[in-house]
């Protein structure tokens, strides 16, 4: 009995090639060729599993639950097992059997695993055919960008940067290579998955003269399976893997099953978001990258079809420049939209008589909506979370949990979530949440409201869309509120706060510049260009959740952000919140700069920080503010057509008379000596050794005769040169030394 087997390769139309086998089992066996059905109901896969070698592990294999030794031995006999029982139960008008499986290409990679297929095959076929389709390289990469998105990948470039191991695995020669070694040269047949070299240009055709399947006029022939995607569709896939990735920590949790049919779902359903044409490579680039594979394509040319060339070179289907668009907020919003009511009509239809569906109703219970709130820095978010924690009773009283737990459990006195945010990217990790966020915000069964301005610095789409995935885990709905202030305002009050110490985002920001105004650079674009920031938000999210308020008094309810903040979750305030965290002074903030600049340790800085007089402001010159604040009036006019947010165009006054003509940022005589004079008084105000210190050195030096007497000696002798009496004499230097201080507020 002869056997074909079909190895793909991928993205050459096997898919196409199964259905049809499939759907036309019978018609095939009166012309005496069985598709079997043992190795697979249409793709024959197992066989492909079979025959790795016990150390290769697939998505497959850990799907099947197979990682395991003995569970995959068991599995191996079964397989066997079934396969020749088919075998054996075929009628005798059966001569030709017939597998097919891109997977035996793809996942064979040793050689030692095709002879493992061979062997298997050898005791029960006189003969034995390999097929093969080629597709050129460039075009199947174009392809396969599609199929991961689709099976919920999140691929980059279509043209990743090749490695030893890629280059071989789709070095044409090396597979006939590979594949002829075992099963002999004559017995590889390679067909070119081009149009003009397909028998009748259709790959079907092809296949069947190949296989000698006699007519297709009475045979079913499956529609073509079209897996273009448009850029449009691209970019929504794109978003929807990251925020439900089909693959997580526990792989085949209930959780990942839902995100893996709601993907299926929504690739069903793309309809009119995959319009228009997919995005594709430069020319150049595509030719860059065919260059790799071009010489041992030529080599399999000459070898196996006695011609120099083994494809036709055409480049034109690729554009000489790429143009880049995104989809509209409102069609990002459709889509998200549409996602989400899959996503929940799954999880009602296939899970709801599950026991699985009954704990997940037990943690999630009621749909629940979470309200973010983000920031930004300096709009008043201290004094929000202070509010949020005095009004959590009255805030229950209405459905809303107030989310202001530490990472062990207790409660903070702030209602922020500070210490469970990883603040900056390290080797390891990217800025995120810690581990045990998911689980803690679990356990709120209703309504919840949580803040940290320090999300503001989730400035990329990788950390922005992994945060939403989390919490989309917990709530239904997510509503992110983001107070706005004028740039030049903002970059005045946000620097101002860099100079309190070395060790925040905020200093490394805007750096150290003892200046009112930071000075502009791009770097700063990431955190005060509100379109682009926000604009990764909405695309997350969906820009209708999207709750922007602009810190202005004329703005906000009652003028005041922590009423206005109350205002947005339908309530009010009950009681009045004090104005918390305002900006340091003139001498603070100049001073706190320069230490930083010469990176004071933190407990001595903030030593003499504690000195330092905290009347005045630094404020820059008007020209310096509207200059600065020019950077980003085109990006607010942006952000303002996406969220509508102002009837003002640019969204924020255009009033800068609050600037003087000429900066107030300056050092005088006065303020200088003020500086000069406030770091003496820390100085002098702080003792070198106080009695506490003395008497520990004391107890020390006793204890440790014992064990070394000449160093508990010479202890005692350095306390008793310093003794109780002196420092207290110190002390009172200290209160008689009269230093003149002037408490005016500094002039510049």
């Amino acid at each position: 009995m002869k056997a074909i087997i079909h190895i793909g390769t991928a993205k050459t139309g096997s898919t196409t090639i199964q259905v049809f086998l499939h759907r036309n089992r019978e018609a095939l066996r009166r012309q005496g060729i069985a598709f079997l059905r043992s190795p697979g109901l249409r793709n024959h896969r197992k066989l492909a599993a079979y025959s790795m070698e016990d150390s290769h592990i697939d998505n497959y294999i850990i799907q099947q639950g197979l990682v395991e030794a003995s569970n995959r031995q068991a599995w191996k006999n079964n397989f066997a097992r079934d396969f020749e029982l088919e075998l054996a139960e075929l009628p005798d008008t059966i001569h030709t059997v017939l597998i097919s499986s891109e997977h035996l290409q793809s996942r064979l990679i040793q050689p030692k695993e095709i002879e493992n297929l061979q062997k298997f095959l050898s005791p029960h076929f006189s003969d034995i055919q390999i097929v093969v389709y080629l597709r050129r390289q460039d075009q199947v990469m174009v392809s396969l960008h599609s199929t991961k998105l689709i099976s919920g990948g999140v691929p980059e470039d279509i043209f990743a940067d090749l490695d030893s191991e890629d280059r071989e695995y789709r070095d044409y020669a090396k597979l006939f290579n590979k594949w002829a070694s075992t099963f002999g040269e004559k017995n590889i047949s390679v067909r070119l998955f081009e149009e003009d070299a397909l028998c009748g240009g259709s790959l079907l055709e092809d296949f069947a003269a190949y296989a000698h399947i006699e007519t297709l006029g009475h045979f079913f022939v499956p529609p073509k399976l079209n897996e273009k995607l448009s850029r449009h569709a691209q970019f929504h896939l794109q978003r929807l893997n990251r925020i439900y990735p089909r693959f997580g920590r526990y792989r085949r949790s209930s959780l990942n099953i839902l995100n893996d049919l709601t993907r299926r779902e929504v690739v069903r359903k793309l309809g009119a978001f995959n319009k228009g044409e997919p995005l594709l490579p430069t020319r150049a680039e595509a030719e860059k990258f065919y260059s790799h594979f071009r010489e041992s394509n030529n080599q399999l040319a000459r070898l196996v079809f006695g011609r120099d060339r083994l494809f036709r070179e055409d480049f034109s289907i690729y554009p000489t420049t790429i143009e880049l668009s995104r989809p509209s907020s409102k069609e990002i919003a459709d889509f998200d939209n549409m996602a989400r009511q899959i996503r929940r009509d799954i999880f009602r239809e296939r899970l709801s008589t599950s026991a699985a569906a009954k704990w997940w109703r037990g943690v999630r219970g009621k749909p629940k909506t979470l309200y973010l709130h983000i920031g930004s820095h300096k709009t008043g978010t201290t004094s929000i979370q202070r509010a949020l924690v005095s009004h959590k009773q009255y805030l229950a009283e209405h459905d809303i949990a107030v989310f202001h737990a530490n990472p062990n459990g207790k409660l903070r006195a702030i209602g922020n979530v500070h210490p469970w945010i990883r603040r900056e990217a390290s080797e390891n990790q990217e800025i995120g949440v810690l581990n045990g966020f998911v689980s803690a915000l679990s356990a709120i069964k209703r309504n919840a409201v949580m803040s940290s301005e320090i999300f503001s610095f989730f400035l990329d789409k990788d950390s922005i869309d992994h945060l939403v995935g989390q919490l989309e885990q917990c709530f239904e709905h997510i509503k992110v509120i983001v107070y706005l202030r004028r740039q030049d305002k903002h970059a005045v009050s946000h620097h101002q706060q860099g100079g309190r110490n070395n060790t925040t985002y905020t200093s490394k920001l805007y750096g150290h510049r003892p200046a009112a105004l930071p000075e502009y650079k791009p770097e700063l674009d990431d955190y005060l260009d509100y379109n682009q920031r926000l604009g990764l938000w909405g695309d997350a999210v969906g820009d209708n959740n999207v709750i922007i308020r602009v810190f202005e008094p004329d703005h906000l309810y009652n003028e005041n952000a922590v009423d206005d903040f109350f205002h947005v979750l339908g309530l009010a305030t009950q009681h009045e919140v004090p104005w918390e965290n305002k900006s340091k002074g003139f001498v603070a903030t100049k001073v706190g700069h320069l230490m930083n600049q010469e990176g004071l340790p933190f407990n001595l800085a903030k030593t003499l920080a504690d000195h330092l007089d905290d009347k005045g402001k630094l404020v820059p010159a008007r020209s310096d503010a509207m200059e600065f604040y020019q950077h980003y009036q085109h990006s607010n006019s942006l952000l303002n057509k996406r969220f509508q947010i102002s009837s003002v165009d640019t969204i924020f006054d255009d009033d800068f008379s609050i600037y003087p003509e000429i900066a107030a940022d300056r050092w005088c005589e006065a303020s200088a000596n003020l500086a000069v004079k406030n770091l003496l008084s820390a100085i002098i105000a702080t003792p070198s050794i106080t009695p506490e210190q003395l008497s520990l050195l004391e107890q020390g030096a006793h204890k440790l005769s014992g064990i070394d007497s000449v160093l508990s000696r010479r202890l005692l002798e350095l306390t008793e040169r310093y003794t109780n009496s002196e420092i207290e004499q110190h002390a009172e230097s200290n209160r008689r030394l009269n230093i003149n201080q002037d408490h005016s507020e500094p002039e510049s």
